[in-house]
């Protein structure tokens, strides 16, 4: 089990900042995930909703 937080931050710009933050019951737990491929997925889904938003903006 884990718990998901997301903090939706808005400095100067006109821009919002995401602060995701996960907490596992356990570093065994933790470690199983990140072994998992998580990691790497999240930074993808991240990446590519970044590139909609901006696609988004331009039109």
């Amino acid at each position: 089990m884990t718990l998901e937080t997301a903090h939706f931050v808005e400095p100067p710009g006109g821009r919002t900042l995401v602060k995701m933050e996960s907490v596992f019951r356990s570093v065994a737990d933790r470690d199983g995930m990140l072994q998992s491929g998580m990691e790497g997925g999240m930074n993808e889904g991240f990446a590519r909703l970044s590139e909609l938003l901006k696609k988004m903006q331009d039109k």
